[in-house]
């Protein structure tokens, strides 16, 4: 199957296609062997969620937890009318509330959701989820989309797409979707002017469009987002509630349970309606309808089409306005079409076929797609035309990954959709791997000959005709895309210079960008931005590609051309600060680059005696972090690290320079241009604040292409340990400088004129100024943060924690294991080791035994307190438990279980679990063992037995789920040993019948024997009770007691 697939998200019926190898579009059938899926989602309350016929045959019992017609909520605010018109008609029995944007939520099971994660569990559900067929699980798709869609509902489809973990490739229009599956099929010798007539269960579309062979035209589109199959279904219902009214005096909608009966009548209604289709009377029989409370009726009612017709003759007459109100849109007339396309599952209503042939005559009668398929099978078609591989990928930060189940879900979600865990801040941002292509307006198809070239489907063309030029035709912006399409850059290049298509132009340029010819792209970008000034992606991307070129000019040491494809960069965008950076860098390296290594080695000592009298100098701090740099990257030596003091000198000195108020005052003259009026206060720190995280990002690029492979070969993180000092050093700056700038204003001296980091603290013996100035700011305000931080960076732990925020935990352990030998056991470098046995746990993503016990061996070793740990480990094993069970693995999971009890053995959700499969083991053991010797369960029961007894002695005692189950087997035990004890006595009468005294009685007291055991098992079972007292009565009439 392919990975592409196109999906119709219909209000009461979905379906999904793919494209085979014969290049045509085939629908995926579900379990049941349909073309199409009920579109329900149902939740019952413990965490699952069932969809399709599952759901409607467990909502038909539970209404208010089965959601349906969600596609008319997507999108639309609680005070809609579309959304008012549903409310109002009790067609949502399920709870609807208004989130604090006012929009629609829905409240299932206790618990909320969006419309968009609602319909994202129906899509996962289309997914194959057997073993068998998990290569075959479609990652990309295209999703049919009503036409009469705003942009917060083709939005929150689109979301929807990505909660259900799917590339959506592209939103087209229904309407389209159908045009595309009919003109595949379709002669098209002669152009046609067609008319999509789409009845769906939710609302009617119709479009006029123009097709032939080479284009797919959309004319005009008018829609009754009221008037669909549903609408004709409750005029069905609300005859039905007359009837029971009628009948039995009660109004079906006041009633307690009305939800259900309502439910229940409007799929009757359903069915009647579609075989009404086919006969001219129906019966809707309803046996055991609950009108409250114990009254049950058998609900019998014939329906005949000449009522249905006259229920439903004024919703067809309106059908008539859409498509006249479509037909005036495409400037047509009724005679101008010559062809209708049927699509929708109530067009085999007599009315509307006869409304239909009243309008257009024969044109109504010849169908050659078909009309509750098409949908998706355009769909499918549009995957082919589209290559995922194509497209980079584009992220989507709204949506995050559950750490625990793997479900996606809204950022701002607090706890995962479908598990219920909590979702950190941390969580993994979903990541379709492509982008969606634009709109798709104009189609074209391969042509040979003037004929269809066999197997062949439509290609698409994106237009955009507002940023058109005047007079441009279509048909030459046609042309142009089928010349990107084709590769033909020079070609479409010269024809755009005529055409001026600012969508057009960035589709070229980024054909241009997708061949490595980065220039030609920029240049090209730029039209689309001289069109369309205020397009954002036109604009980001011209900066993205002059950042880009500007990157491989550096490398070749080009620093003027560089600088002029940044200054172009910062007039498109002069805030953003990326490429201000880069530009910063570009000039600075520009003014040493003829610097060679001697030149350098002879420069830094007449700088560092400079520094040495007034390490305050922000211009030497500056030229000194640019030597020491340069000479880091050229210090040859590499794979011995012996240039590491270099490197910490040039971070001392970036970070010195970078926490200098004087550099500040010449970076704001020299950008006072640039931002056209002074930066307050506010935004100065704003932009500090940006700039030393890209510095640390910048400095660690550049280490990790000089240094990078020697590390990997050597199987160190040195470059890690690199960028942790950088970190530390500038950050202990900036709260030094916070620190003096606070006893500044409150009028109070400071024993270090400048700020600047523990390397320079060091340098210059420094640390006792900082200390005494840092406790300064702390006899004014105890809680002031920032001294209490340069503090703790003067401490030995300060670079442990640096370590520990880069992730490299090998390194932070054996540091802090030092501190603990050399006797530094205090209660600072306790939680840090704490904390870092913690963070290796959850690095041990396979969770082995011995590499978790030898961590909790330690943290015992050293007294540390292992209850979090302990949690965070049971996290780990859990999953890995339910991974295993899911698979049917359960004597693995049970392994996975007991190993972990022997290091967490107070974790109960760990017991919980073992409980919980241990049970499960049991009954499959006993289901088997009946399958396999149907006269010997009494040994499988008495093994389940063992098992549960032996795990409730490791996790118990009496722990409630095994108790409840060990109840269970006991039970059926019971009954087994009754069962035996019958028989036996059935063997004692007939061996007294025939005088065999002596076997009579060893059959009775082996009866009682039996029973005796099975009172043991199960005493309140009276039953058993009184069949032993019998046995027993016959044994002391027989003399035995």
């Amino acid at each position: 199957m392919s990975k592409a697939v196109g999906i119709d998200l219909g209000t009461s019926k979905s379906a999904i296609a793919y494209i085979t190898g014969k290049n045509t579009p085939a629908i995926i059938e579900n379990l049941d062997g349909e073309g199409w899926t009920p579109s329900l989602v149902y939740y019952d309350g413990s965490g699952e969620f069932h969809t399709g016929k599952a759901a409607l045959n467990l909502g038909l019992k539970d209404p208010k937890n089965l959601v349906y017609a969600t596609k008319n909520s997507l999108g639309r605010d609680y005070t809609d009318p579309v959304f008012k018109v549903l409310r109002e008609h009790q067609r949502l029995p399920f709870n609807c509330e208004k989130d604090h944007n006012g929009e629609v939520i829905i409240c299932i099971g206790k618990r909320y959701f969006s419309p968009p994660e609602i319909l994202a569990f129906f899509i996962e559900s289309l997914q194959p989820n057997s073993e068998v067929s998990k290569q075959d699980r479609f990652t990309h798709a295209v999703i049919a989309s009503p036409a009469y869609f705003g942009q917060r509902q083709r939005e929150a489809l689109h979301q929807a797409g990505h909660l259900a973990g799917l590339n959506v490739l592209q939103l087209l229009n229904e309407s389209i979707a159908s045009a595309l599956a009919y003109q595949v099929d379709a002669d098209l010798s002669n152009p046609q002017t067609a008319l999509v007539f789409d009845l769906g269960a939710g609302a009617l579309s119709a479009s006029v469009m123009g097709i032939s062979a080479s284009e797919l035209n959309e004319l005009g589109t008018s829609s009754d987002m009221n008037l669909g199959g549903d609408a004709f279904d409750y005029r069905i219902v609300d005859e039905l509630v007359r009837v029971i009214q009628e009948q039995h005096q009660v109004d079906v909608r006041t009633l307690p349970n009305s939800e259900e009966i309502l439910l229940t009548l409007k799929f009757q209604a359903e069915s009647a309606k579609i075989r009404l289709g086919k006969s001219l009377r129906t019966q809707i029989v309803i046996p055991g309808l609950a009108l409250g409370g114990k009254q049950l009726i058998d609900f019998e009612y014939e329906l005949n089409r000449e009522t249905f017709n006259n229920l439903i003759r004024e919703l067809v007459q309106r059908s008539t306005e859409v498509i006249n109100d479509a037909i005036h849109k495409a400037q047509k007339t009724l005679d101008d079409i010559d062809t209708i396309i049927l699509v929708g599952r109530s067009l085999n209503i007599p009315l509307v076929q006869e409304e239909l042939r009243g309008l257009f005559g024969n044109k109504v009668s010849r169908q050659i797609i078909h009309p509750t398929l098409c949908v998706a099978q355009g769909a499918a078609i549009q995957t082919s035309l589209i290559k995922p591989a194509e497209y980079e990928n584009q992220p989507d930060p709204s949506i995050v990954r559950c750490e625990k189940c793997g479900t996606y879900n809204l950022k701002n979600r607090a706890d995962c959709r479908r598990c219920g865990a909590i979702i950190p801040p941390t969580a993994v941002i979903f990541n379709p791997g492509g982008i969606a292509l634009p709109t798709i307006e104009v189609l074209e198809t391969g042509k040979q000959g003037g004929k269809r070239v066999e197997g062949n489907i439509p290609t698409p063309v994106s237009s955009s005709p507002a940023s058109a030029l005047p007079g441009v035709t279509a048909f030459q912006r046609l042309k142009a895309a089928a010349l990107i399409k084709t590769g033909s850059l020079e070609q479409a290049h010269k024809l755009l210079s005529q055409v001026g298509d600012a969508v057009l132009w960035m589709w070229l340029g980024k054909a241009y960008a997708d061949k490595g010819q980065l220039s030609q792209a920029a240049q090209v970008y730029g039209e689309a931005v001289k069109l369309e000034p205020h397009n954002k992606d036109a604009v980001e991307a011209q900066i993205s590609l002059l950042h880009k070129i500007a990157i491989q000019h550096a490398q070749k040491k080009e620093w003027r051309l560089a600088g002029e494809l940044l200054r172009q960069a910062v007039e498109l965008d002069p805030k953003n600060q990326s490429v201000r950076n880069l530009l910063d860098a570009v000039e600075i390296l520009g003014l040493t680059s003829d610097l060679d290594i001697k030149q350098l080695e002879s420069g830094i000592p007449v700088l560092e005696k400079i520094q040495a009298k007034d390490f305050t100098r922000a211009d030497v701090a500056h030229q000194l972090a640019i030597f020491y740099h340069r000479k880091a990257i050229a210090d040859e030596d590499i794979a011995n690290h012996k240039n590491g003091e270099i490197w910490e000198k040039a971070f001392a000195n970036w970070a010195l320079m970078l926490n200098n108020p004087a550099y500040w005052q010449r970076w704001m003259q020299s950008r006072h241009k640039a931002y056209e009026h002074d930066l307050t206060d506010t935004e100065l720190k704003v932009i500090r604040q940006q700039t030393i995280p890209d510095m640390i990002k910048k400095l660690h690029g550049q280490y990790i292409t000089a240094y990078g492979k020697a590390d990997q070969i050597a199987g160190v993180n040195r470059h890690k340990q690199y960028q942790a000092r950088l970190s530390l050093e500038l950050s202990a700056a900036r709260n030094l400088e916070e620190v003096l700038s606070f006893l500044s204003k409150s009028k109070r001296p400071a024993k270090i004129p400048v700020a600047c980091g523990p390397i320079m603290w060091q340098q210059f013996q420094l640390i006792p100024a900082v200390e005494a100035t840092a406790r300064a700011a702390l006899a004014l305000d105890a809680a002031f943060e920032p001294a209490q931080k340069v503090l703790d960076a003067i401490k030995s732990t300060a670079l442990i924690r640096a370590y520990l925020s880069e992730g490299l935990l090998d390194e932070a352990i054996a540091m802090l294991e030092k501190e603990f030998s050399e006797g530094h056991d205090d209660q600072s470098t306790r939680e840090l080791l704490q904390k870092a046995y913690l963070e290796k746990l959850k690095t041990l993503t396979n969770m082995p035994l011995k590499e978790a016990k030898k961590i909790f061996d330690k943290a015992r070793k050293y007294g540390l307190n292992t209850s979090e740990m302990e949690v965070e480990y049971a996290q780990q094993v859990l999953v890995k438990a339910d991974q295993a069970q899911t698979k049917g693995k359960l004597e693995e999971a049970d392994k996975i279980l007991r190993d972990a009890l022997t290091i967490a053995g107070r974790n109960q959700n760990l017991k919980d679990k073992l409980a919980s499969v241990t049970n499960r083991r049991v009954v499959e053991m006993v289901e088997e063992g009946r399958k396999k010797d149907p006269n010997n369960e009494i040994y499988y029961l008495d093994k389940g037995s063992e098992m549960i007894q032996e795990v409730d002695k490791l996790i118990g005692p009496n722990h409630p789920t095994l108790m409840e189950n060990l109840a269970a087997i006991k039970r059926l035990q019971a009954v087994h040993y009754n069962e035996k004890a019958k028989k036996l006595v059935e063997s004692a009468a007939s061996a007294f019948q025939s005088g065999f005294r002596s076997n009579g009685i060893s059959y009775l007291k082996q009866a009682r024997d039996a029973l005796r055991i099975a009172v043991k098992l199960n005493p309140s079972d009276n039953t058993i009770q009184e069949n032993l007292v019998f046995v027993e009565g016959l044994l002391r009439q027989a003399g035995i007691y």
